[in-house]
């Protein structure tokens, strides 16, 4: 069969895909079947009624508007009698402050951020889509939350890169709304440290490393002359 990707049909010809081209239908995998039949003529009531015709349709749905529930958690903070060691089950995902759980977070900041919704028309969503009854300020509240949380994790990220014996750096730039920024690649064994600033010079080396970082650094030369700069 011959590849047709990318080409366009001649001016004057017949509309749709070239002679030989291969299709892209979606596949579908049946999770269920339902049969929706009928014992009674809807008109006069009697049940002398045959199939016509038995049409089959497959289609990708979702369920209906999903109820939030509210469940109450006990949860065990334990403390170890040998080390004293103060801790929560790992296996714990319910958030320890505030009154929505991590699904309902995850939610409102993929509506907020990616979809780009004004926290009015988010809290809309949510009481139309899941019935999930918010204030505008409620989810201002949830979004603070979740970025005091992505903070910590953030600063925990960044002693942990400033504590590897090597970091290897590198960065390429952008466009946001006209203006070039740079998005930083810290890389360790076992982390990554992804930021986005403006300068592609060693302000940024010197503000996720530290000035007295002494670990080995792998980066381009012209990277490496940025570190030099920065240490002088």
């Amino acid at each position: 069969m011959p590849n047709t990707k990318g080409k366009k049909s001649k001016r004057g010809s017949k509309r749709g895909a070239p002679k030989g081209h291969k299709g892209t239908t979606r596949k579908q995998n049946i999770d269920r079947h339902e049969v929706i039949d009928a014992d009674n003529c809807p008109r006069c009531g009697s049940d002398n009624i045959e199939d016509e015709k038995v049409l089959k349709r497959v289609v990708e749905e979702i369920p209906e508007p999903v109820i939030p529930e509210t469940v109450e958690n006990e949860i065990h903070k334990k403390v170890c009698l040998d080390c004293g060691h103060h801790f929560i089950p790992k296996h714990n995902t319910v958030t320890l402050k505030g009154k929505f759980g991590i699904n309902v977070m995850i939610l409102v900041i993929f509506i907020k951020f990616f979809l780009r919704g004004v926290l009015r028309k988010t809290a809309k969503f949510l009481r139309t889509g899941f019935a999930l009854k918010l204030t505008p300020a409620s989810v201002n509240a949830i979004v603070g939350r979740v970025a005091g949380a992505a903070c910590r994790e953030y600063n925990e990220l960044k002693e942990r890169i400033r504590k590897s014996d090597i970091v290897y750096v590198d960065e390429t730039s952008f466009s946001v709304l006209g203006n070039n920024q740079w998005v930083w690649i810290f890389r360790t064994i076992h982390d990554i440290l992804l930021v986005v600033r403006p300068s592609r010079g060693s302000p940024v080396l010197k503000e996720i490393l530290g000035l007295d970082y002494e670990g080995s650094i792998e980066q381009t030369q012209r990277q490496k002359s940025g570190w030099k700069n920065m240490k002088r």
